[in-house]
């Protein structure tokens, strides 16, 4: 079992000063704790309503929520909450909601996957590890649903689209962020029978 803390830490380490993250938790005084908390809130979501996948060392994590899992009103509330006084603030709120109601706008009515954060410890990064929870991740993508992400770092982008991910659209939120699906469609295989 890989601790929890330490899972919080290899999400927050490589998000620190991302233009996308820091939109969310802020910049100066107490970022370093608010970037925590969004990233245990994360976890914590994700476990509720998706899917959490590390390697046995807990050095590498992905978060995905499926669009259909549910949670209960007051669970949900309760995490909502926490995210809203913890780690968002009054003064990020308009900026966030604006930014998520446009990511919204491109999701489907019917059901997908977000693939939500791919993080590494800096001392394992270039070593094919997010690569590896990626190929976990379509392997058990059993309903083969599309997955949709969105990334502020360009440098992101030639992973994604070797694992099937097309840019679908590149937004100014102060920043660039690309928005990427993959559609993820089974392929039938013909037998010669």
């Amino acid at each position: 079992m890989v601790d929890r803390h330490q899972l919080v830490q290899v999400l927050s380490d490589p998000f620190e000063g991302n233009p996308s993250v820091d939109l969310v938790v802020g910049e100066g005084s107490g970022a370093r704790e608010r970037l925590e908390r969004l990233m245990e809130y994360s976890l914590k979501l994700c476990e509720k309503r998706g899917k959490v996948i590390t390697n046995e060392e807990g050095t590498a994590v992905l978060l995905a929520l499926h669009s259909r899992q549910k949670i209960s009103w007051f669970q949900q509330l309760k995490l909502d909450l926490v995210f809203a006084f913890q780690v968002l603030g009054w003064k990020r709120i308009y900026p966030v909601l604006k930014r998520e109601i446009l990511i919204k706008s491109l999701h489907p009515k019917s059901a997908y996957w977000h693939l939500w954060f791919i993080a590494v410890a800096p001392e394992m990064q270039g070593q094919g590890e997010g690569a590896k929870l990626l190929e976990q991740f379509q392997a058990e993508n059993h309903e083969a649903l599309p997955v949709f992400l969105e990334t502020s770092v360009p440098r992101n982008l030639p992973l994604y689209q070797r694992f099937g991910f097309e840019l679908i659209q590149e937004v100014d939120t102060g920043f660039p962020l690309y928005i990427m699906k993959a559609t993820n469609e089974k392929k039938e295989h013909c037998s010669l029978d």
